[in-house]
């Protein structure tokens, strides 16, 4: 008989930064030759170094962080077989910390308002908000937000170009406040920067593809275009508009020089263009109709085709008057008497 079960009091709950303990309790007949415990990466190993103590049936976590929430479970064997306790769960408080990937640059021409959006990660998510600008030259707080969970948004209007610089914005919830600000960079909004390090990646008889590394986006959303222009003819063939600076142009001329004109715009106006050249490769064989060695290859065929047909009606020719001078001489030697 083997039963396993976690001794954890209640659902487990720790604020960061504290230790916890879990106890596997254990009823066994045999007496068991072996116990562990699992975490949602796997089976556990005894790491003091990094705060994870194993202690016969007990596990340890000291200075508990946001990671090791989760799901936790101990497994005892014996001569009997393996049984395993139930999942417990593992929460975690922590007090706010930045949202990864958030938009931290923003673009606003003076007297326009910029709305800052502000998230946080937090455990509980109950959180208060509080927001800070600061430059050079002077700092204030700033009272136009709106908060919803974990995130606020801050509506700042910058009426002189002093104006212009940082928003510091905090959060704060029944663990503690949060340590580090998000910081946002307010500044005066203009046309893109040029884009960078442009390459033809690829390309086919009828196709290219161009790749650009994007530049500063001036403060507001950008869009990339590209002209494609035929070098000998001098005129424009294709034009392209995307979201990303990656166009892969189709439907063009085999064995052609093409200029290509690659540049970004937002609302304030367009960066300065790069130019590049691209070529495509010629079409194949099968798509360039006959060669000029096809065509000797056929014009021999047919010269044959004829001299032999002319041959063969020589011949026939030849046959057919043979006959006709044997008819005539019978003819005039007349019948045999005898």
């Amino acid at each position: 008989m083997l039963s396993v079960k976690i001794d954890h009091g209640k659902q487990p709950t720790a604020s960061e930064g504290s230790d916890v303990r879990f106890l596997c309790e254990i009823k066994a007949n045999p007496w068991v030759i072996d116990v562990g415990w699992l975490s949602e990466d796997g089976r556990m190993m005894n790491e003091p170094d990094i705060g994870v103590i194993i202690a016969n049936n007990t596990l340890i976590i000291k200075r508990v962080q946001r990671k090791h929430a989760g799901n936790y479970q101990c497994y005892a064997t014996n001569s009997e077989g393996t049984g395993h306790s139930e999942k417990v769960y593992l929460k975690v408080n922590y007090s706010p910390v930045c949202q990864a990937g958030q938009k931290i640059v923003y673009g606003v021409a003076k007297g326009e308002p910029a709305r800052v959006e502000c998230s946080v990660d937090a455990e509980p998510s109950d959180v208060s908000f509080r927001w800070n600008f600061n430059n050079s030259n002077e700092q204030h707080d700033i009272l136009s937000f709106t908060s919803s969970g974990p995130t606020s948004v801050a509506t700042y209007i910058p009426r002189t170009l002093k104006d212009f610089g940082k928003l510091y914005c905090w959060a704060k919830n029944k663990v503690g406040d949060q340590q580090i600000p998000c910081i946002f960079n307010v500044i005066p909004a203009g046309p893109p920067d040029q884009v960078r390090n442009c390459s033809v990646t690829n390309y086919t008889s009828d196709s290219l593809r161009v790749e650009c590394e994007e530049g500063y986006d001036g403060g507001l959303q950008q869009k990339f275009y590209l002209e494609v222009y035929n070098e000998a003819q001098e005129y424009l063939e294709k034009n392209l508009t995307r979201l990303e600076p990656v166009f892969h142009v189709q439907d063009i001329t085999a064995a052609t020089e093409y200029i290509l004109v690659i540049y970004a715009a937002n609302m304030k106006g367009r960066s300065p263009s790069v130019v590049i050249k691209g070529s495509t490769e010629a079409a194949p064989r099968s798509e360039q109709g006959f060669s000029s060695e096809s065509i000797n290859i056929i014009l021999g065929v047919m010269i044959g085709v004829v001299a032999a047909l002319v041959f063969v009606a020589g011949i026939a020719v030849f046959i057919i008057r043979m006959r006709e001078e044997e008819r005539e001489a019978g003819s005039r030697e007349g019948p045999t008497r005898e």
